[in-house]
């Protein structure tokens, strides 16, 4: 007997917090993973319809307000995706969104995935506090040859795609990440050099970088 498989898809957009806040007010079910995977990087410097960078919304705010809003409904963990670039991110906590320094969209980038870094280990040390079991999680695809940086001036996925994942196996941290045991404050990423391409690692814990 072949059993069919129903597939329940919601579109929102995770950069505009109305749309983040409907979905979840819609949403009722229990859920057990939540995998923060949207993101965009090194686009043109934009504003979405509550004026914030479209870059660093995509990347943390909305998936940080998401998060929030859905935590009640996970019963098991929280996967936040992130890059290896993250640790040549600079966080200006006077200057969050890009409204007074000049936009760079590399930078700005660099900045949303340290923010998902240091908002994870947090996350996790909040749900210990107040003895939660759910598990904050981060995983890195590597570099993957996706269209993600499409956008992007850095050539290095076209020059060198020895240093890149396919898809497939860009994949991998993700779903070792949201699918094996692993501890709460853990990194799951590439093995390979600079953890830009290769396999799944083993869990590492997460280490929280800088801010200036």
């Amino acid at each position: 007997m072949h059993q069919t498989m129903v597939e329940n898809v919601r579109h929102f957009d995770v950069s505009d917090m109305t749309s983040v806040r409907t979905f979840a007010d819609s949403w009722s079910d229990r859920l057990d993973i939540l995998i923060n995977n949207a993101g965009v990087m090194d686009i043109p410097s934009s504003r979405t319809a509550d004026g914030l960078d479209v870059q660093t919304a995509t990347n943390h705010t909305g998936p940080f307000f998401l998060t929030s809003l859905l935590l009640g409904h996970v019963t098991d963990r929280v996967v936040h995706v992130t890059s290896q670039l993250h640790r040549h991110g600079r966080i200006d906590l006077t200057d969050l969104d890009w409204r007074t320094r000049t936009y760079n969209g590399m930078a700005a980038y660099q900045a949303s995935k340290l923010a998902v870094v240091l908002f994870s280990p947090e996350l996790q040390r909040r749900l210990t506090a107040t003895g939660s079991p759910l598990r904050s999680v981060l995983a890195s695809p590597g570099i993957a040859r996706t269209a993600l940086a499409s956008y992007s001036r850095s050539n290095i996925i076209n020059r060198f795609t020895f240093l890149t994942n396919t898809p497939e196996r860009g994949a991998l941290s993700v779903l070792y990440a949201a699918t094996q045991d692993v501890p709460g404050n853990s990194y799951i990423g590439p093995d390979g050099l600079g953890g830009l391409r290769g396999a799944r690692r083993s869990a590492a814990k997460a280490r929280t970088a800088s801010t200036r």
